[in-house]
């Protein structure tokens, strides 16, 4: 059985609920939830750079782990992905750390995608920090739109037309791939449905931060079926 440790938002109402229906047979996961202001604005979330050793220390102590998740991407930009990934090193030494931002870059590149198109439910400005970490990380930001969300409960109750029909706006013959962008955003269940649609790989951030979760972890991400070509290749 292999063991990933989840740190997860205080007002996070979706990840747990699609890693559920996504993580394959002889994986667990377990969940340390970190304080949060719910307002996605860059100060409140370099804020929680304070709590995440002590979050992800919560998790099994003295148990080793295969791998620990930060869940928050806008967080993992605001913070850096450095940051992160050392405090949580301060709780599990030894252990890799999957965020979901660097999960995306990761997985558009052995896609080998570069030219994207980028939803990001936030606020403008936390929105703007997510489109230039891929840009600076060399992808090519074909569309992006931002939906102007501050609370994570209401990025939560964002609908699937609304998903479907800002993809529909985002895709263009020189996209290459979509991202949809949040952990609270409830998105994996459409995957397959936008795929097929758009006739190229979409990514969203539940569903890249469990892919390189698993590969930290050592387990085999094909046997995740029904959630995109990700966890084919």
């Amino acid at each position: 059985m292999k063991r990933i440790g989840l740190v997860v938002l205080a007002s996070d109402m979706t990840i747990e609920r699609e890693w559920r229906a996504m993580v394959p047979p002889n994986v667990d996961f377990l969940v340390a939830r970190i304080t949060y202001a719910n307002s996605c604005t860059t100060e409140s979330l370099r804020e929680m750079a304070a709590g995440i050793e002590s979050t992800a220390a919560l998790i099994l102590p003295g148990i080793s782990l295969d791998a620990v998740g930060y869940a928050c991407t806008s967080a993992t930009v605001a913070i850096g992905a450095h940051g992160v990934a050392d405090s949580i090193g301060k709780a599990h030494p030894g252990v890799g750390v999957a965020t979901p931002i660097t999960a995306a870059t990761e997985a558009l590149k052995y896609l080998k995608v570069s030219k994207i198109a980028v939803l990001a439910p936030y606020l403008q400005d936390t929105s703007e920090n997510v489109f230039q970490y891929f840009r600076d990380d060399g992808f090519e930001v074909v569309n992006s739109t931002a939906l102007g969300i501050e609370s994570d409960y209401d990025i939560a109750g964002v609908d699937e037309k609304t998903i479907m029909d800002a993809c529909e706006k985002l895709d263009s013959p020189e996209t290459e791939a979509i991202f949809l962008s949040c952990t609270a955003l409830t998105a994996a269940h459409l995957i397959d449905k936008l795929e097929r649609r758009h006739g190229k790989p979409v990514l969203c951030s539940n569903q890249c931060l469990l892919w390189q979760s698993l590969r930290i972890a050592g387990a085999p991400t094909n046997t995740v079926n029904g959630f995109g070509k990700i966890f084919a290749s």
